[in-house]
């Protein structure tokens, strides 16, 4: 099921607004699998280039979604195993910044990415239907554990977009 809007800070409407449907396992598992497909149109060559000056690689912004997801992950299983935890935030770009894509190659980055992914689907695969509506506070604002699997879903599509759009 979808969350509802009091389980996230409106800024994550960007990203939720792109998940079809209301099957977060299997969007995150057809998801994974348009990943996969999207970026084997990617040689090792391109994957180095940016778009544009100042603006990340391909590496840089598949490192930038394993990232994302990984910190959603400690804030899911945090809200899972605690009562109403409150998590920081992170900054995305610093963490882009200083995450040594140029010095890995495309497939290694694609095997980490499938590797979260299905670790990400056993977690959500691990919570009862009472988990999913599990309330925590991040970034000083609310989210369920269901808006944060929404969250990683639709931040990995919001940046599939950028990639057909800038980079392929």
């Amino acid at each position: 099921m979808r969350p509802e809007h009091s389980e996230y800070l409106p800024y994550f409407s960007r990203y939720i607004d792109l998940v079809p449907g209301n099957e977060l396992i299997e969007t995150l598992n057809n998801a994974k699998l348009a990943f996969n497909q999207l970026l084997m149109a990617c040689t090792e060559e391109k994957s180095d280039l940016a778009y544009a000056e100042g603006k990340w690689t391909v590496k840089q912004l598949i490192a930038h979604i394993i990232d994302v997801e990984r910190v959603f992950n400690y804030r899911i299983l945090r809200i899972a195993r605690e009562n109403a935890p409150t998590i920081s935030g992170f900054d995305h770009d610093e963490w882009a910044n200083n995450n040594k894509a140029e010095h890995r190659s495309l497939a290694e980055m694609l095997e980490e990415f499938n590797a979260v992914r299905t670790a990400t689907i056993q977690l959500f695969k691990s919570f009862s239907e009472d988990d999913f509506t599990r309330m925590g506070t991040a970034n000083n604002g609310p989210l369920s554990i269901r808006a944060a699997g929404f969250i990683v879903v639709g931040h990995q599509m919001h940046h599939s977009t950028i990639l057909k759009e800038k980079y392929l």
